[in-house]
């Protein structure tokens, strides 16, 4: 304040001047006041844009000298301004002034209203109520308090007349929302800041929350004392928040060890302002325009996998289906058919079997079928040196087949081979495995991404609930697959790590996101969404994130919710069974089934020839 113009308003005063003069000298030294605080205010922490919000008639300070003392771009609307949000045009870094009407009015007036739509998602903003004519009553305090609490405004000052003797009051009021919202009377000293960081002392304030108990983000524990504990990177995050900023939290209703919450249901809960915040991670993608605002700074950026059982060794009567192979009886047919053509030609042109040359000799010829599978056949007593190669080459085959055939089935057998890795969701398809889905989850990816809805995922959907789903994913059972996100498949691998085999393997090839941004959901204009976006910022940068991933791991096992023996053990040794003989039964059938026919085939051409000759 000028001491110039205080002692021409007092000289003016007493010498009984024009009230016309007298009310501009108290104008003028009003607005003076004003634009210093505001210069002071700018100096604690600076603003890139002034918002003057006044009533229709008249402002309360002179914008042309507030533009040209401060410099700074200003922002003029009235009582009848459109409810615009200032967010999406302008940064953060904004300060309010509010030129209250002459009438003190209540708080939920209009102008207000404006206010609190122009500064939505932004109601952290440094706030000055100001006019100088309004007598700041207790009544009109609390309606003020009451408004402020309703909308999350807590950077709040104000200037009223204190019935000083002083046309400008040496004192403002300072709106303090913890740990009950009230104003105290504070005088005007430039060496303090007009603008406390309320948030970083809540000094108790009680937010109501519940966990999701969610692997491996929220557990809830119960310590040897009987103590539910908050454990998970997200619990550990939260308990790390609520004793940094003095915080006192109350779970919506009571909260049981294990007890499945999916984080669908939280958001909705934080929407609709049940709770003020989750213990949970919430993908930005969930209702994009509407949850983003809710959002603190994302956690993590993960990607969500899909992972399948392992590739399982063949059971034994799949072994055959190897061994004996299409190709491997057409090259076996063709050389038995070679050789019964050279044996028989040879024996015709040689020894003059007249009855062994035939075509049924050719197809069918025991003798040759015998020495190519390795067996003992007929050798003639003075067979000719052309017979001699045949059954030495005959001898040769028959050697090798028997001895490869051997290897083989040793080999498989003891160490039968791995099944074929699946790749694509045709394979899924092809194979009939089936991909166990949490229903609340495909919802939100259904109505997010609209190629979820084609054919891809067609007939290989298994949609349960919740509980269901994370039961079945726990419990390693791998008659499904399991969408799992890449937080959690670190615990999965270390704890398959110390089985005789992998039970699930992720695959790359069926990754549903690459890249997915989760944060914190808090609600609507949460004034600890800043807080605690900042100690995110911090908790990422020192490595702490990584040092609670590996205190949850350590949590399960000491609750023994990790086991490191494979549910189902694998089984060392395999008596015989039906099922692996299965494929050489079926053969065998087939055999009898084929002979069965031959032979009547024989029994009626016989009983026909015989007819015919009786005849003749």
């Amino acid at each position: 304040m000028s001491y110039l113009l205080q002692a021409v308003l007092l000289l003016s005063y007493f010498n009984g001047n024009n009230a016309k003069l007298l009310a501009t000298l108290k104008s003028e030294i009003e607005n003076r006041a004003l634009l210093n605080m505001i210069e002071q205010v700018y100096e604690e922490e600076t603003f890139e844009t002034i918002f003057l919000l006044k009533g229709v008639a008249r402002s309360c300070v002179s914008t042309n000298e507030l533009e040209t003392r401060t410099k700074i771009p200003l922002i003029l609307a009235t009582v009848n301004a459109k409810k615009d949000k200032l967010k999406n045009r302008f940064n953060s870094k904004i300060l309010a002034i509010v030129c209250l009407p002459d009438e003190q009015q209540p708080p939920q007036s209009q102008l207000l209203k404006v206010l609190a739509a122009n500064l939505q998602h932004r109601r952290q903003t440094r706030i000055l109520l100001y006019h100088p004519a309004i007598k700041a009553s207790a009544e009109l305090l609390a309606l003020l308090s009451v408004y402020l609490e309703e909308h999350y405004m807590t950077k709040v000052i104000a200037f009223f007349d204190a019935s000083s003797a002083v046309p400008f009051a040496p004192h403002f009021y300072r709106y303090h929302p913890f740990p009950s919202s009230h104003w105290q009377l504070v005088p005007l000293n430039p060496t303090q800041n007009y603008f406390l960081p309320h948030e970083n002392n809540l000094q108790g304030r009680t937010f109501v929350t519940q966990p999701s108990q969610i692997l491996p983000r929220c557990i809830v524990l119960m310590d040897s004392a009987g103590v539910l504990r908050l454990s998970g990177y997200v619990g550990y995050l939260m308990n790390t928040f609520v004793a940094k900023h003095n915080i006192t939290l109350r779970f919506l209703y009571p909260v049981k060890a294990g007890e499945l919450v999916h984080l669908t249901a939280l958001l909705k809960y934080v929407t609709n302002g049940t709770i003020d915040f989750a213990v949970t991670l919430v993908p930005l993608f969930y209702d994009l325009s509407e949850t983003y605002p809710l959002l603190a700074y994302p956690l993590e950026t993960i990607r969500w996998f899909i992972v399948l059982p392992c590739p399982q060794p063949l059971a034994y009567a799949e072994i055959y289906k190897i061994v004996i192979t299409a190709h491997v009886f057409g090259a076996l047919l063709i050389f038995s058919l070679l050789f019964s053509l050279i044996d028989t030609v040879i024996k015709h042109l040689f020894y003059t079997s007249h009855a062994e040359f035939g075509f049924v000799n050719i197809l069918v010829n025991e003798n040759i079928f015998r020495g190519i599978f390795g067996l003992s056949f007929l050798i003639r007593r003075r067979p000719v040196l052309s017979l001699k190669i045949l059954y030495l080459f005959l001898m040769l085959l028959g050697l090798f087949v028997s001895n490869m055939y051997s290897a083989y089935f040793q080999t498989l057998f003891t160490s039968p081979p791995l099944q074929e890795e699946i790749q694509t969701f045709d394979d899924m398809r092809r194979t009939g495995l089936k991909l166990m889905v949490d229903r609340n989850e495909i919802k939100s990816i259904v109505d997010s991404f609209a190629f979820i809805s084609n054919k891809t995922f067609q007939n290989i959907l298994q949609l349960e609930d919740t509980g269901t789903f994370q039961r079945h994913r726990r419990d390693y059972d791998n008659t499904y697959g399991y969408t799992m996100p890449e937080s959690l498949w670190p615990i999965f691998k270390a704890q398959q790590e110390t089985y005789d085999s992998h039970i699930f393997c992720l695959a790359p090839s069926l990754q549903l996101f690459s890249g997915m941004s989760l944060g914190a959901p808090l609600a609507e204009n949460s004034y600890l969404t800043a807080p605690l976006s900042m100690l995110i910022l911090r908790v990422i940068e020192t490595g702490l994130l990584a040092h609670w991933r590996t205190r949850t791991f350590l949590d399960l096992v000491e609750s023994k919710q990790l086991f490191f023996k494979r549910p189902a053990q694998k089984q060392l040794f395999h008596d015989i069974s039906v099922n692996d003989v299965q494929f050489p039964f079926y053969m065998l059938l087939g055999g009898l089934f084929g002979s069965s026919i031959l032979f009547t085939l024989e029994i009626y051409t016989f009983k026909l020839r015989k007819s015919q000759k009786q005849r003749s």
